[in-house]
């Protein structure tokens, strides 16, 4: 593993805790972004679902696993594949609130840092930074809130899962995490 090269001279800079809240923020919003991803998995798999339920036909594998798996699904393509498969139908404006959201995430995994860092090294900028990051962390989570709200609700009443057994199962795997993990 070869060393980071780094100038003679060079000092590791003493990160101020905006700074700290600055990188936290970012972190956030990717997460958040990747929650929005794992919804429309969500939806593609359990659409799968009650497709072979309808059928009466048995899926030879977990359906959610080998999307999770398929490095090559990303974000624009499950957006696709949610939107034709009919899904996004039922919720006026989603599909561009989604498409919206893939324009961001892809900025900010791919340009975010390179086009904002000097920014990142005033407090001023820093600010400014943590604002925008916040505002795409709610973009994301209002984008996953509607998809699980007006499109994954209604799909798991049809496979027989009212909002009680929902809110039950997350208690439930709450419990199950605490206990794992303090």
């Amino acid at each position: 593993m070869s060393e980071l090269y780094l100038p003679p001279g060079y000092e590791e800079p003493d990160e101020n805790e905006q700074a700290k809240t600055m990188y936290a923020t970012y972190g956030a919003a990717v997460y958040f972004s990747s929650c929005l991803e794992y919804g429309l998995i969500n939806v593609l798999a359990t659409a799968e679902v009650l497709k072979a339920r309808k059928a009466s036909k048995v899926i030879a594998d977990d359906p959610w696993e080998r999307r999770v798996q398929d490095k090559k699904l990303t974000m624009g393509t499950l957006i696709t594949q949610v939107k034709n498969g009919g899904h996004l139908s039922v919720a006026a404006g989603l599909q561009k609130e989604l498409y919206d959201a893939l324009e961001v995430r892809n900025f900010l995994a791919h340009h975010f840092w390179r086009e904002r860092s000097d920014e990142a090294m005033s407090v001023r900028g820093q600010a400014k930074l943590i604002a925008e990051l916040e505002g795409n962390r709610q973009m994301f989570d209002k984008a996953n809130k509607r998809v699980d709200a007006e499109v994954m609700g209604p799909m798991m009443v049809k496979m027989g899962i009212t909002p009680d057994m929902q809110s039950a199962m997350y208690n439930q795997m709450l419990r199950e995490a605490k206990e794992r993990h303090g």
